[in-house]
């Protein structure tokens, strides 16, 4: 019964990774790879704040740019055969607010929430 399972396992596999070569899906890793290929090239237009990877409604990956206006210009619409998508955000860091130094190297006093 387990020799059973694992070939009815590893068929179903196979039957999935055909069907999406078959039907133009494009798997997570592909588009993963692509993003980091395309990366740099990415980030020299100014107004990209971010990319990622991300699925579309047929359950297709993606790679999704972020930017910070609609008038940023001059993004490629395909990378490695996936597609880009431009997303409007504009800007945002990774924690939230960044605070800027105050003029003369001191930092300002804040009241903080504890």
């Amino acid at each position: 019964m387990n020799r059973f399972l694992r070939g009815l396992t590893a068929c179903v596999l196979f039957l999935g990774v055909l069907c999406s070569s078959l039907f133009g899906q494009v798997p997570y890793g592909k588009a993963l790879k692509a993003k980091r290929n395309g990366q740099v090239k990415l980030f020299a237009n100014a107004g990209v704040v971010g990319a990622g990877v991300s699925f579309d409604g047929n359950g297709q990956a993606q790679i999704k740019v972020f930017v910070k206006n609609a008038k940023v210009r001059g993004i490629t619409k395909q990378i490695d055969g996936v597609p880009v998508v431009v997303a409007v955000s504009g800007e945002f860091s990774a924690y939230g607010k960044v605070k800027k130094q105050a003029p003369g190297g001191k930092k300002k006093k804040t009241r903080r929430w504890r």
